[in-house]
């Protein structure tokens, strides 16, 4: 069942407060969706074999849309996982997701190979 709370976009700012990782699974919210693991990293990431079209959380909750401010200071929606925000090193092994865990903004990743993803025929 859909609400209205999963139609409202995710507002993402680089500017915004994010939960630090380890303190947020390790003594706030852990993580309860055992498709989700904290990488070497330092960061949430679906873990391998996992369904490559994943759209919960670590939290069991249906991902939402989201939204940034690009350079020219435009609006941009994003209904999927994109390269467009990733601030890793390696900017296009992964792509990114974002979820909110009282009003702070989690990032989430997973790799850009769908190889490494279980695929479910349509």
């Amino acid at each position: 069942m859909t609400t209205y709370y999963d139609t409202i976009p995710i507002y993402v700012t680089h500017n915004d407060l994010q939960w630090d990782i380890s303190e947020l699974i390790n003594n706030q919210y852990p993580i309860q969706n055992d498709n989700w693991e904290i990488s070497e990293l330092g960061v949430l990431f679906l873990k391998e074999n996992s369904s490559f079209d994943h759209n919960y959380d670590p939290w069991n909750r249906k991902m939402r849309s989201w939204q940034y401010l690009d350079v020219d200071g435009y609006i941009i929606q994003c209904d999927a996982w994109t390269t467009q925000m990733s601030q890793t090193k390696y900017m296009f092994d992964y792509e990114i997701r974002y979820t909110t865990i009282q009003g702070k903004v989690v990032p989430l990743y997973r790799y850009t190979d769908e190889s490494k993803y279980v695929c479910f025929p349509t």
